[in-house]
């Protein structure tokens, strides 16, 4: 895992997927992140995503599967 400091203002780039995470505002122990992507990539909130696809937090077994596989 990679860790970052930011501060309100700042971006983390994934630029190969064209998606920019923005710190919006940080207040006490919440922060606000504004995330900017393609249309064509889906952005969830980590505990709905294993919530709604209890497996996607184990490694598949065959990349071919996990690329294959669709909400």
């Amino acid at each position: 895992m990679l860790v970052l400091s930011r501060k309100a203002g700042e971006s983390v780039l994934l630029p190969e997927c064209g998606v920019s995470i923005t710190v919006v505002a940080v207040k006490g122990k919440r922060i606000r992140l504004g995330i900017s992507a393609p249309a064509n990539v889906p952005v969830f909130r980590g505990e709905l995503w294993h919530r709604v696809r209890p497996h996607a937090h184990r490694p598949s077994t065959s990349p071919a599967t996990a690329v294959g596989e669709s909400l």
